[in-house]
């Protein structure tokens, strides 16, 4: 634009710096009718030359306002007047301003060793400027905000939703009513709870029948309240929960109706405050006693009015036996003997002409019954 040096400099820039704006006061120009208003300029110190901010269209105006500038921040200002056609005036000296910040928290700190959780406790900011505080976490090295509390008397913050025995580091903002930020507050560390170890010695039995016992070491640490027993579904890939039990027990039964069946299992621990140890890495598997072998028949005869049936046992667990007994026929009678305690059995119940099938069936000390044995049939001739 162009310099008219023959209008009116400015004189008498006075300023008054807060935050993030800086006021100006000027002596007045409205004597002169030729002048429209003024053009005021700003750079930074780094700054190579000065660029027109603003330009104040009356030369009755004696006030400006420049806002949001960065606190803790040196301007160099000068102020033009101007004229109908546009042309300015040489500009005045220039005065530099420099704006003010807010001071960082005067106390802060941060509190652990809480589950899935931190304390953040701060001295309320004793600037009437402030009306709030930014929050800011991270574990690494990226900061991202956690919350906004707008009430400058506020002094705890609960930072929830954690991961468990992890190192989180935290920083506080003051907050002006143009949320513009103070510095920071010195770095604050906690560390969440640890979760419970993982209990040990985790065993699951082979032999019982109808159920599984599963047992482990207590917990060594103090706090732990109970431990939630899981089986393995989905063929491993998934858990479910089938039991609770409270300190000190250590041990949980399974039922099951199903012999001989395995199953994978997970015993985990629970403090207090709810946190749950991780899974073992492999399921120990358990399983209920499997039912005796079944009988192997080795010969049936008949002889003196008798059919005669001999076996062997399918394994040593067996202890006795039961015996069923058809008639061949399309309505044919059955019957069974029961509690035979010998590995042979005399039928006497029987009529020539007739022809009979049988098998044997192998029961434990616990009354587990094995399968049937293959079936054998003989028939009784008349003569």
């Amino acid at each position: 634009m162009k310099i008219d040096s023959s209008l009116p400099q400015v004189s008498g820039l006075k300023y008054i710096a807060d935050i993030d704006s800086i006021a100006f006061e000027w002596g007045t120009l409205n004597s002169f009718t030729d002048i429209q208003g003024y053009y005021l300029y700003r750079k930074t110190v780094e700054d190579s030359s000065y660029k027109l901010i603003a330009t104040i269209p009356s030369r009755f105006s004696t006030h400006y306002v420049d806002s949001e500038l960065t606190p803790n921040t040196t301007y160099l200002y000068r102020i033009a007047s101007y004229n109908s056609k546009g042309d300015s005036s040489i500009a005045s000296e220039p005065i530099k301003a420099t704006t003010q910040s807010l001071a960082p928290l005067s106390f802060a700190q941060a509190i652990g060793n809480y589950p899935k959780k931190i304390k953040l406790l701060w001295s309320p900011h004793t600037d009437l400027r402030v009306n709030g505080y930014l929050i800011q976490r991270t574990t690494d090295k990226d900061f991202v905000d956690v919350t906004v509390i707008n009430n400058r008397l506020a002094a705890e913050y609960i930072d929830i939703g954690l991961e468990d025995n992890t190192q989180y580091h935290y920083r506080i903002f003051a907050l002006s009513g143009n949320n513009v930020k103070s510095q920071p507050s010195e770095l604050l560390s906690a560390k969440t709870k640890p979760a419970p170890p993982i209990p040990q010695g985790v065993f699951a039995s082979f032999d019982l029948p109808k159920q599984v016992r599963i047992s482990w070491q207590p917990s060594m640490q103090k706090d732990v309240v109970l431990y939630r027993v899981y089986r393995s579904v989905l063929g491993g890939i998934s858990q479910e929960q089938i039991g609770e039990v409270p300190v000190p027990e250590t041990s949980f039964i399974d039922k099951s109706e199903i012999d001989g069946v395995r199953y994978g299992y997970y015993v985990v621990a629970v403090d207090k405050d709810g946190l749950m140890s991780n899974f073992q890495k492999d399921a120990i598997i358990g399983g209920t006693l499997p039912a005796p072998e079944a009988p192997k028949i080795q010969s049936i005869r008949f002889e003196n009015g008798k059919v005669a049936i001999n076996w062997v046992a399918g394994d040593e667990r067996s202890v006795q036996y039961t015996i069923n007994k058809q008639e061949d026929g399309f309505f044919p009678k059955k019957e069974r003997f029961i509690s035979i305690p010998y590995t042979y059995f005399y039928d006497s119940e029987v009529v020539l002409g007739e022809k009979y099938l049988y098998n044997v069936i192998a029961l434990d000390k616990n009354g587990l019954e094995s399968v049937p044995s293959q079936t054998v049939s003989i028939t009784l001739q008349k003569d």
